[in-house]
Order: structure tokens, then C-alpha cells, then sequence
């Protein structure tokens, strides 16, 4: 932690650089305290929009820091820093609630599943599906054909600017990163944005969302969708724009 009014140890100034560095931000200066402010600032606009509360929990902190004593925490925190994946979660029509009726809250209740969601159709909507890990997205893609759609999946930039050079496409649903680029799926579609490639509605599926993120979706006009609730929600209202701009 960067403290004006507290001198950081060795190892604590390494971590803190680290973190920073980490996030693509230029690291402090240690010889300039009065910089370290602002240094905070930019990292904080890098972190979950949750973090403020999450540091100021007893717990949470306490458990951060026994995982950081694991023999795996090296590994555990780059794979943080990528943003992670999202889980993979089985949408089954026929599921049955967990002994006691609980549930949990991405699981897919009967509200979420196609036959009771107000006859939901995606017929003659073309689908484009960017992630690096598509197994992890099966139940959702299954799904979205189930009631209509069509959905192509791309790993990367690449092949996702040959699907477009195939065919129309009317929505894309993308991740935020591919490897250690953390903003590669929001520098994708700036640059189909900025040369007409897509203009269509986007959604970002993640499960980490921080200001900067939020923001640059504001800028770019996409949505971001965290658990399969609002990916569902996210994906009804852009195909009721799509009809509409086709009306």
C-alpha cells in the first residue's frame, strides 16, 4: 500500500510495483511521494468497481492473505490479473432445484429457461461469440440456437474480422481479455467501431468489471453482463433493437 506519512519496506514497495506494472500503469516513483496519490487514482480505475468494499472487509482481506501464503499464489494472481474465466455453467431445462430449493443465483431458474421466458425467439438473428476459451461458453451457445439463433464463435481478432467478411452480423457477445491483454476484446471493437466493421449492438461477458471498463463500454455503446442473468437480459434487449431497426 502507498503511504505518504509510512515508509514501505523493500518487499512492500515491490509488490506495490508489481500490482501496478501489472495493470499496465507506469510505476511509482519512489524518490516522488507526492506523485503516489495520483498513481492510486489510476489503479483504482484499473480495479473491480466492488474493491472499496471488499478492502474495507476484515475477512476478505484476511482470506487474501492466507491464499497469498499458498505454494500457487503466483499463479492464482496472474490468472486474476487476466481477468480470469468465466465458469462454465450447464443450462438444463430439466434441472432440478438443489436439495432444500436453493438455488444458485447463474444456475438458470425456471424464469430463465426458454419456455418460460414470455415465448423468447432469436430467429433470423446471426450471433457472433469472441472468447479464447469457447468451451467455457457451450451451455450458453447451446441455448441461444435452441431458440433460434445463429451463433459463430471466433478465439480471437483475426478470425472474428473473417466471420464478419462471411455475413451480416446483427449482435457480438465478446470477452475483455485474450491472454495477458486485458482490454483486448474493447480495443477489438474500437477498431471495428472506427472502420465500420461492426455497428451493431455488443455485449461483454466477464466476470470482472472495473471503472475503466465501464466506461469504455459507455464509450463504445456495449453492454456488460457478469453471470448468466443479465447476459440473457443484455442479449433480449439488443434483438428487439435489431427488429426494430429492421421494422
Amino acid at each position: 500500500m502507498l503511504s505518504r506519512w509510512v515508509e514501505p519496506g523493500p518487499e512492500t514497495w515491490q509488490a506495490t510495483v508489481s500490482s501496478v506494472s501489472g495493470h499496465r500503469l507506469a510505476p511509482p516513483d519512489r524518490e516522488r511521494p507526492d506523485d503516489w496519490e495520483t498513481v492510486l487514482g489510476r489503479l483504482e480505475e484499473q480495479l473491480p468497481t466492488v474493491y472499496p468494499a471488499l478492502a474495507r472487509d476484515r475477512d476478505f482481506v484476511r482470506l487474501v492473505e492466507e491464499w497469498l501464503r499458498l505454494a500457487q499464489a503466483d499463479e492464482l494472481v496472474t490468472r486474476l490479473q487476466r481477468g480470469g474465466a468465466t465458469p462454465v455453467v450447464a443450462i438444463r431445462v430439466d434441472a432440478q432445484p438443489p436439495a432444500g430449493g436453493a438455488r444458485r443465483p447463474d444456475e438458470g431458474g425456471p424464469e430463465d429457461r426458454p419456455e418460460g421466458r414470455d415465448g423468447v425467439r432469436y430467429d433470423d438473428v446471426r450471433i457472433l461469440w469472441v472468447d479464447d476459451h469457447p468451451a467455457n461458453n457451450r451451455s450458453y451457445v447451446r441455448e441461444l440456437e435452441e431458440l433460434g439463433a445463429e451463433v459463430v464463435q471466433a478465439e480471437d481478432a483475426v478470425s472474428a474480422e473473417r466471420m464478419f467478411a462471411r455475413g451480416a452480423i446483427d449482435l457480438l457477445v465478446s470477452d475483455f481479455s485474450r491472454g495477458m491483454d486485458s482490454d483486448a476484446g474493447l480495443d477489438a471493437l474500437a477498431r471495428w467501431r472506427e472502420r465500420a466493421i461492426f455497428t451493431g449492438p455488443a455485449v461483454f461477458f466477464t466476470g470482472r468489471v472495473t471503472p475503466a471498463r465501464e466506461r469504455r463500454c459507455l464509450e463504445l455503446g456495449a453492454r456488460i453482463a457478469t453471470d448468466g442473468r443479465s447476459l440473457r437480459r443484455h442479449i433480449d434487449r439488443a434483438c428487439a433493437e435489431i427488429r426494430q431497426s429492421r421494422a
